[in-house]
């Protein structure tokens, strides 16, 4: 149950740098966040 909260919670927290990463420019940052998400993802 933890570690579906701390998914869900890493999801929501994506879902918001989405939103206001591409105003800062900064989507390769984003890009490499993605990459760590997934890498998070498979582990589990």
């Amino acid at each position: 149950m933890i570690s579906v909260f701390f998914l869900t919670n890493i999801s929501q927290c994506f879902a918001y740098l989405k939103n206001i990463l591409p105003r800062l420019e900064i989507r390769e940052f984003y890009v490499d966040l993605q990459n760590v998400d997934y890498q998070l993802f498979l582990k589990n």
